[in-house]
């Protein structure tokens, strides 16, 4: 026979692959692991997976992955909040600081009046600054979102409340992570 000769096939022929099926081993169906000898150890290995994917998604959620945000920060009218809070300087993660600095050093009745009297006027100014601080973060959610986002489904009132919130956090515990350094312009869109 030759190349150019034609050999009928039957009609339940199927050409071959060209190549020898590999093993099941080779194939990787089975697991490197060898099975759990106990209950227990069984549930110490579902447990360290368990704990890994947990790291692994926590991880992500610092990155901003969208994809393991949860839901109170997903969106991109969220993720403009975000950058709207993190370009500027807050007042929010001195309060937490500056409140036991009162309670616990300024209110001890064994300093002078004089000194326990400026530490309620230093709480006092800090509470008032944060206000307004605030203030100036809703006000700014407000415009930028309504700008950019005007069919927006989110509510108004929940945006501005999560910017302040984030306001009020210290920087480094910022879950996602600030894209944005302090003082960044605001990207146009």
């Amino acid at each position: 026979m030759t190349e150019d000769t034609v050999v009928p096939r039957g009609k339940g022929y199927t050409p071959g692959k060209g190549r020898a099926t590999s093993k099941r081993t080779a194939a990787g169906r089975r697991s490197s692991d060898a099975p759990p000898a106990s209950r227990r150890e069984a549930y110490k290995r579902q447990r360290s997976r368990n704990r890994e994917d947990r790291m692994y998604a926590m991880e992500q959620q610092r990155a901003g992955n969208d994809a393991y945000l949860t839901k109170r920060d997903k969106g991109p009218e969220r993720a403009l909040v975000r950058d709207l809070v993190d370009r500027r300087r807050t007042l929010g993660p001195w309060l937490l600081l500056i409140m036991l600095l009162v309670v616990f050093i300024f209110s001890n009745t064994a300093w002078p009046v004089a000194v326990q009297i400026f530490g309620q006027v230093l709480l006092t100014m800090t509470l008032v600054g944060t206000v307004v601080d605030s203030f100036f973060i809703g006000r700014g959610v407000h415009k930028q979102v309504g700008a950019r986002f005007p069919e927006t489904t989110q509510r108004m009132r929940g945006l501005i409340f999560y910017g302040i919130m984030r306001g009020l956090q210290a920087r480094r515990l910022r879950i996602p992570r600030p894209r944005k350094q302090i003082g960044d312009a605001l990207d146009s869109a």
